[in-house]
C-alpha cells in the first residue's frame, strides 16, 4: 500500500478537537474528554495509514491509544514520556459514551488538562503528517 491522502482523517481529528473545546466551554466536561480522546485516536489511525501503510487495529484495541501508538509508529513520531503516559491515562475514557453504567464525570480542571495535552499530542502528529 502506498502512502495515501489522510487529509480527511486529519480534518476529522481536528473537528473532534474543536468539539472538545466547545463542550468544555459549555461545561460538558465528560464530553470534552471523550472528544479529546477521539481526536487523538483518529490522528493515530491516520498515522498508521500514512506511515505504516496499513489499516489500524479495529475493535477494542482500536480505541486503545497506547496500543495505537505502537513501536512501529514511534519510529515516525516521537512523543515524550509525559504524552505516552497521557495516552495510557486517557484510553479508558472512550467507554463513557458507549456504556452509561461506567460513566465517569470529569471535573473542569481534569477536562482542561486533557484538552491541553490532546492539543499537544495532535500537534506532534500534524507536524509529521504535513
Amino acid at each position: 500500500m502506498k502512502k495515501i491522502d489522510v487529509s480527511e482523517w486529519i480534518e476529522r481529528s481536528l473537528k473532534h478537537l474543536d468539539s472538545a473545546k466547545a463542550t468544555y466551554e459549555k461545561g460538558l466536561y465528560d464530553d470534552s474528554v471523550f472528544h479529546s480522546h477521539q481526536s487523538i485516536e483518529i490522528i493515530l489511525k491516520a498515522s498508521w495509514l500514512y506511515f505504516l501503510r496499513k489499516m489500524p487495529p479495529t475493535g477494542r484495541r482500536g480505541h486503545m491509544l497506547h496500543a495505537l501508538y505502537s513501536n512501529a509508529l514511534r519510529k515516525h513520531v516521537r512523543l515524550n514520556k509525559r504524552h505516552v503516559e497521557f495516552l495510557i491515562e486517557l484510553t479508558p475514557h472512550y467507554l463513557n459514551s458507549r456504556y452509561p453504567e461506567l460513566l465517569w464525570k470529569a471535573t473542569s480542571s481534569y477536562a482542561k488538562s486533557v484538552l491541553k495535552k490532546a492539543e499537544e499530542v495532535v500537534k506532534c502528529f500534524l507536524e509529521k503528517l504535513s
